[in-house]
């Protein structure tokens, strides 16, 4: 892993920085590549059922093009063993987890989750307090639909009853 930045708690960490991974499978990712995606970095603990369960979720609600997802484990095997085949967007990572928990400020207590913007900028982290779908789509999906007009229409065609009256 060749790193030319050593951010060391998560206020220094404001940006994506030049690092080297290894996934899983052999291949090689460079984080500063993935300048131009929107990039969530999460560290998963694959017997925390709930972190699983909230990865997954958050994974599948992107298409590969949306946001690349790197997967930072203890047990790349295990957690596989969890999630569905993953696409392209994702990559998980075990070579090293104990300097990467270091190197991205992650205590030895717990996990993180750190998302990127297109430009590279820390835009969020956490410790899987909530729900990461909204924040993400505020930088991946950047013309979210306004309400539904067919949701308005049919409440503008009610003329009788309790609803008519609330409209």
């Amino acid at each position: 892993i060749g790193v030319t930045e050593r951010p060391t708690t998560p206020q220094s960490l404001q940006s994506i920085f030049e690092i080297e991974l290894q996934d899983d499978t052999g291949k090689r990712i460079i984080l500063s590549n993935l300048i131009g995606h929107v990039t969530a970095i999460l560290f998963v603990n694959p017997y925390v059922t709930n972190q699983v369960d909230v990865t997954e979720k958050t994974i599948s609600a992107y298409k590969p093009a949306e946001v690349s997802f790197i997967l930072i484990t203890p047990n790349s095997q295990a957690l596989r063993s969890y999630l569905p085949s993953p696409t392209d967007n994702v990559s998980i990572v075990q070579h090293d987890y104990d300097g990467l928990k270091k190197l991205f400020g992650v205590p030895d207590c717990c996990e993180r989750r750190f998302v990127f913007d297109t430009k590279g900028a820390l835009k969020y982290d956490d410790y899987y307090v909530e729900d990461l779908i909204p924040r993400l789509n505020l930088l991946a999906k950047q013309n979210l639909p306004q309400l539904p007009f067919a949701l308005i229409d049919s409440l503008n065609s009610l003329t009788a009853g309790h609803l008519s009256s609330v409209r």
